[in-house]
């Protein structure tokens, strides 16, 4: 266990997304599959925290499952983190960040889930 405790960390932030009255319900399994996805793959722990943290808040926009959502919806959650934070926007690494993190969540759903997903990613 590193001085940083992320793997902690990380489940705190899965924890939170469970209680989280704004995230669907499936999303909340997803997310948790997801994070046990990146384990298998041996994604170190910061790794991990840093996806759990960033796609908690795409979560907490997706009025949709995950497996639902079309690229048209998606432009436009992406749109709402431009002005998002707490008095001030993202800065562009972090909102990068929340775009690969997104692209990593959807590739994994597409070799999970296959056809099931409706954006290509």
């Amino acid at each position: 266990m590193g001085i940083h405790n992320f793997e902690k960390k990380t489940y705190y932030y899965l924890n939170k997304v469970k209680e989280d009255p704004d995230v669907l319900p499936e999303n909340k399994k997803l997310l948790e599959e997801f994070v046990k996805g990146l384990r298998s793959e041996r994604i170190s722990w910061g790794g991990i925290y840093k996806y759990t943290w960033l796609l908690r808040y795409f979560a907490k926009k997706c009025r949709k499952s995950f497996l639902e959502i079309t690229r048209k919806e998606l432009d436009k959650i992406l749109a709402e983190f431009d002005g998002f934070g707490i008095n001030r926007p993202w800065n562009e690494r972090t909102q990068n960040d929340l775009r690969k993190a997104i692209k990593r969540l959807y590739k994994w759903l597409s070799q999970r889930y296959g056809n099931k997903v409706k954006l290509d990613y």
